[in-house]
């Protein structure tokens, strides 16, 4: 017999809706409109769109991966390119007593890659101290020094060996030696170790420097240029997830006179407040062959910027 309104099992087309009785629940069961729909919301409110109009609701891990072309950040909260990072710091030291002194420091150091190969940093300080005696009518500057610089690094292999060219300007007119020094670098950059934790390496070049003398040398004997070596050692160590320190030495001995050379190193320890703000405290000392004081020393205590 024939029949007619029925559904043949070797497939056909039904020309009405099939209700069906309940949500699947075999993996190979049929799904309702109401079942799709519930999976559906779900996956909406739990995905993250890319047009950027959900957020991430808790932290995320990428499982080692990259997070690739991303643009270079230009708010506080946006995150740090390859491309682009630094750190910047301020200090401020107010004393009122007998005395009034006031101190105000900055320094800031900004790294740009140009390529995977070649990368660009700028950097400065500035540290100026005023004190007012009592019965004095204004307060006298008694000390001020500044520095900036450019520098170039070219990357020959990658984390080992780098070549770099640099030129700087320092002004520090009460020091006894010179009110300004402009010198430019050329050396090479090798790296002992480089992993999460420790960073260690070595730069080692020369240096063309010239320099104008202070009120003190009457004859000029101190404003001619001169050349010398550069040698320069930087260890910075993550103690914690909060904690690191880093320890910087640098010797400039002079090719034509000792009275031009000098050293230079600086001990640091930095605890993190939050993901951009550190607090660091830094003792540093520079050592001169001339001068009415050969040793100058600096103990800082400055908030941290990182970006």
């Amino acid at each position: 017999a024939t029949f007619s309104g029925k559904v043949n099992k070797a497939g056909d087309t039904m020309s009405g809706l099939l209700v069906l009785s309940a949500d699947p629940a075999a993996s190979l069961g049929s799904a309702t409109k109401q079942y799709v729909d519930a999976v559906s919301t779900a996956l909406s409110a739990a995905s993250i769109r890319k047009d950027g109009t959900v957020a991430f609701t808790a932290a995320q891990s990428l499982g080692s991966n990259k997070l690739i072309f991303v643009a270079d950040p230009t708010s506080a909260q946006d995150a740090a390119t390859k491309s682009f990072d630094g750190e910047s710091e301020a200090s401020v030291v107010i004393i009122d007593g007998l005395s009034k002194s006031e101190t105000y420091g900055g320094k800031t150091k900004n790294n740009y890659k140009l390529t995977d190969t070649d990368i660009m940093t700028i950097f400065g300080k500035y540290i100026k101290t005023s004190t007012q005696l009592t019965g004095a009518a204004s307060k006298s500057e008694t000390a001020r020094n500044w520095e900036a610089g450019i520098r170039y690094e070219k990357v020959f292999v990658t984390d080992l060996l780098n070549g770099f060219l640099q030129h700087k300007a320092e002004s520090d007119p009460y020091n006894g030696i010179f009110t300004q020094r402009d010198s430019t670098d050329l050396g090479a950059k090798y790296f002992i170790t480089k992993d999460d934790t420790l960073i260690w390496f070595l730069e080692a070049g020369a240096r063309y420097a010239t320099q104008n003398p202070d009120f003190t040398d009457t004859d000029g004997a101190r404003s001619k240029s001169t050349t010398a070596a550069r040698l320069y050692t930087e260890a910075s160590n993550k103690f914690n997830e909060s904690t690191s320190g880093k320890l910087w030495v640098e010797y400039v001995p002079n090719f034509k006179s000792d009275d031009f050379s000098y050293s230079n190193a600086e001990a640091s320890l930095t605890v993190a407040m939050s993901s951009i703000l550190s607090l660091k405290t830094a003792y540093q000392v520079y050592h001169r062959e001339i001068g009415p004081k050969k040793d100058t020393t600096t103990f800082t205590t400055a908030l941290v910027a990182k970006y």
